[in-house]
């Protein structure tokens, strides 16, 4: 049995101040929940940080000081450390919600029922979320697709399959030739 899958709540964004105070982002969809599930490790579990947090910086962003941290050199060399903590630590989602990471990996079929591709990634360029697809041979890119009811109308987490229906307007026809 393997680990535990781990999911993504935060990242050290940076140093603050002089005496190792960390800016952390929160990736949680209540943004100071990221205090709330203990130590958080880096994504091969070789590090655990217990944050502990001392302001609110901006929407989503915190000021937090780091036992592990001792000074501004430690925390700016952390900048960009992306914190995990295990699945199964997190609150179930309700009906019609998933965590992006529940979603890489699944099985694309067509509104027929034929797989065609893989969810590659999830992505949200301000606009919302967008579903990156790959091919079934892993090396050819499908498409972007907006992540609504409409264009995503099954997601099956349980059997590990979602069903793309994109528009007409968005379908890419491939060229003679390809």
């Amino acid at each position: 049995m393997g680990a535990a899958k781990q999911i993504c709540i935060g990242e050290l964004a940076g140093a603050h101040g002089v005496k190792g105070l960390v800016k952390l982002r929160s990736f949680c969809a209540r943004p100071e929940d990221i205090f709330t599930y203990g130590p958080l490790s880096t994504v091969d579990g070789m590090w655990l940080y217990e944050l502990k947090k001392k302001n609110q910086h901006k929407p989503g962003l915190f000021l937090a000081e780091c036992p592990q941290i001792a000074d501004r050199d430690e925390a700016e060399a952390l900048r960009g450390t992306r914190l995990y903590v295990a699945r199964d630590k997190l609150p179930e989602t309700q009906e019609d919600e998933f965590y992006i990471e529940d979603l890489i990996g699944l099985e694309v079929r067509s509104i027929d029922q034929e797989p065609v591709a893989r969810v590659k990634a999830v992505q949200n360029f301000g606009a919302g979320d967008i579903i990156e697809v790959i091919g079934l041979d892993e090396n050819k890119a499908v498409g972007m697709y907006p992540f609504t009811r409409e264009v995503v109308p099954v997601v099956n987490l349980a059997e590990g399959f979602l069903v793309i229906d994109p528009p007409k307007e968005i379908i890419v026809e491939p060229q003679k030739g390809d």
